[in-house]
């Protein structure tokens, strides 16, 4: 494995530097970056730089860059002009040679194919190797976030239930959160404090239950865990799930979880957006 570390000199890579702005290191690994750079003045001056670099390249882009987008009406024009010109052009060997109801009759037939090997994908984000892999950087560390829970009885828990959020998490208790997990200067709304058992099912105001989870971590992300969430309180209040299954599945796996109790390999659409707790600020 490559040393994340200069040999001649105890600092950080610029690669290293890069991800961790992104938010694209793992959690060891960020938690790892992010003690460095409380000890060492050097890496954190060329973390800053990085940051503004990034941040200067993002207004550039939009004052510079997205003005140069051709207005709607101009590619409408130019759309319009390509069709008139389509018309124009002389009917293909297809059109010559099969008959007008003919021709319906073979597009209604590729169409009834499309759709019939589109349907078990109706309803889920389809997931690539890739996008499994990156959603799973975001997942809780287990050495950071085992899950704690108490031993409260679950008609207990649920004749507490309202429709508030959960238990909100205080600031120096998210920023202490952020820190050992390599997270220096969170972006606002960009994360959820997650317990990773949430109260609501038992789970206890700890940071060894807490984790800071992205939204925009595709696609296993904030919006995908409280919708989990929000499924395995009613399911448990229903007494479909026991208490106890439902502390562990989140515990040990919440991703897994998700899959379980849904019944899907992929996160389905209707939880793309789907939002119970509050953002941190």
């Amino acid at each position: 494995m490559k040393d994340s570390f200069k040999r001649d000199q105890a600092h950080l890579l610029d690669e290293d530097l890069v991800l961790l702005a992104n938010g694209e290191l793992t959690t060891h690994r960020s938690a790892a970056v992010g003690l460095h750079l409380e000890t060492c003045n050097r890496c954190q001056n060329r973390f800053h730089e990085i940051q503004r670099t990034l941040e200067n390249y993002i207004e550039a882009r939009r004052t510079e860059l997205d003005p140069q987008v051709p207005p709607i009406q101009s590619s409408r024009a130019k759309l319009q002009c390509r069709l008139a010109g389509a018309r124009a052009r002389p009917r293909s060997w297809l059109d010559q040679l099969t008959p007008r109801p003919a021709r319906v009759l073979w597009a209604l037939g590729l169409a009834t194919l499309a759709i019939a090997a589109l349907i078990p994908r109706l309803g889920r984000i389809v997931l690539t190797p890739d996008a499994e892999r990156m959603g799973r950087r975001f997942a809780p560390d287990p050495r950071l976030t085992p899950g704690l829970a108490t031993l409260a009885p679950r008609t207990e828990l649920c004749a507490s239930q309202s429709n508030e959020p959960s238990a909100s998490v205080d600031r120096e208790l998210g920023i202490e959160v952020f820190r050992i997990h390599g997270i220096l200067d969170p972006l606002s709304r960009a994360y959820e404090i997650d317990y990773l058992i949430p109260p609501e099912l038992g789970g206890v105001r700890d940071i060894r239950n807490l984790w800071p989870q992205p939204y925009g971590g595709y696609p296993w992300n904030a919006y995908v865990k409280d919708a989990l969430e929000d499924h395995l309180l009613s399911a448990v209040c229903g007494g479909r799930v026991g208490l106890a299954t439902a502390q562990r599945d989140l515990a040990t796996d919440w991703i897994a979880a998700y899959r379980k109790h849904f019944r899907t390999r992929e996160p389905l659409l209707q939880h793309a957006t789907f939002l119970k707790d509050e953002p941190w600020e």
